[in-house]
């Protein structure tokens, strides 16, 4: 009975310190409701790194949705929201990262991957195409295989 009530205890104490996975989105109108849920769904989670912040359930996820809360509700833009995170955490935190010099490479890496494969397979196609082509035989080379025959 008393490791029962250990436990129940445990739980209690641990039900009491844990922070609310939801963000207290109450007090929003049904358009800043929706403009919520959609930076949300735009914002990746730090921790998880492929999850959407509206998908994740770890406390700093938590703590991002409720600051995302608070902005919208004081009526700061999406791109004030979207700043303000980057500025805090990076452009890692946004799923569709600014076009700018530090990231051309991810913006026109893939381009340049396959303009230049699609190159390199028109030149092996010329090469093989240049080889399949030989010159005619020679009158000397056309005996001996005349000889070879025989």
């Amino acid at each position: 009975m008393t490791i029962y009530l250990k436990i129940c205890g445990l739980l209690l104490l641990l039900a009491c310190c844990t922070q609310p996975l939801h963000a207290d989105t109450s007090s929003l109108n049904i358009t800043e409701h929706n403009r919520y849920q959609q930076l949300t769904r735009e914002l990746r989670c730090v921790v998880c790194q492929n999850q959407a912040l509206a998908e994740s359930n770890t406390p700093l996820a938590a703590e991002l949705r409720q600051q995302i809360a608070e902005q919208v509700y004081q009526h700061k833009s999406d791109a004030a929201i979207e700043a303000y995170l980057s500025a805090r955490y990076g452009e890692f935190i946004l799923f569709k990262p600014t076009f700018s010099p530090k990231n051309y490479v991810l913006w026109l890496g893939p381009f340049i991957l396959l303009f230049g494969a699609l190159g390199l397979l028109m030149k092996l196609l010329r090469q093989r195409k240049n080889t399949n082509l030989q010159a005619p035989l020679s009158q000397k080379e056309t005996q001996s295989l005349e000889k070879l025959l025989k």
